[in-house]
């Protein structure tokens, strides 16, 4: 299971090499489905006009009467994996006009900090924005909680056929059909997630974080035991 990471697709080469031996490595759908979505956006000048509107209003609104609805936190590393949280924020914005609850002063307040997102030319554009990274989180659910077989490989190309932009639906449909069938030669379906891999990484910085110093050859070996209960 890689992520796509250069320096793990070499490592990854370089071990199977060593070891001469026939091994299948699955592309998380996650670091696939974020790679294939920082290639469509991350050069355009429409999104990068989107993403300093976000950063200025965040700080803009934060002593106003709509300091609640500030734009979510998303890091420069790992921007497109977390944009389901921002299609989100996006979604509760477009459709707050709706609200009746909204004072005048908060109305006027979200029309003139996020007026821009209902800008002629700006709205067509974060809607299908929306509509792709929903898309693609819907993907990720059923390969996660499924895994792939042939009931989740038809599912998602149905869902990946609601997209009109090729460039990225073949990619995902070529990785889908690589590991469907190969979870047709080991019998069952395989999951399409390093979740496990990174929670279990997860639990591991957290043990090590009050030892900084510690040696971290001797702490790695803690890993396997996080996962099973070690009886007392």
């Amino acid at each position: 299971m890689i992520d796509g990471t250069s320096n793990l697709k070499k490592g990854v080469r370089d071990t199977i090499k060593e070891l001469e031996c026939d091994t299948h490595v699955t592309y998380d759908i996650t670091h696939l489905s974020a790679n294939l979505l920082k290639e469509k956006y991350e050069g355009g000048m429409t999104f990068q006009k989107i993403m300093n509107e976000l950063a200025l209003a965040s700080k803009r609104i934060t002593q106003t009467d709509i300091g609640y609805l500030p734009p979510p936190k998303i890091r420069e590393k790992s921007r497109f994996l977390n944009l389901p949280n921002l299609v989100n924020w996006f979604d509760k914005l477009i459709n707050i006009r709706k609200r009746a609850r909204l004072s005048n002063v908060e109305k006027r307040q979200v029309k003139e900090y996020f007026g821009w997102i209902w800008n002629p030319k700006l709205e067509p554009y974060i809607r299908t924005f929306i509509k792709e990274v929903k898309v693609v989180k819907d993907l990720q659910k059923i390969q996660k909680n499924t895994g792939v077989n042939e009931f989740s490989y038809q599912k998602a190309c149905a869902k990946l056929s609601e997209m009109d932009d090729e460039h990225f639906v073949k990619p995902v449909i070529k990785a889908l059909s690589i590991e469907l069938e190969y979870s047709r030669t080991i019998g069952f379906p395989l999951l399409l997630t390093s979740d496990l891999i990174e929670s279990l990484f997860g639990k591991y910085k957290t043990i090590i974080k009050p030892h900084r110093l510690s040696e971290i050859n001797r702490s790695v070996p803690s890993m396997p035991v996080r996962t099973f209960n070690v009886g007392h």
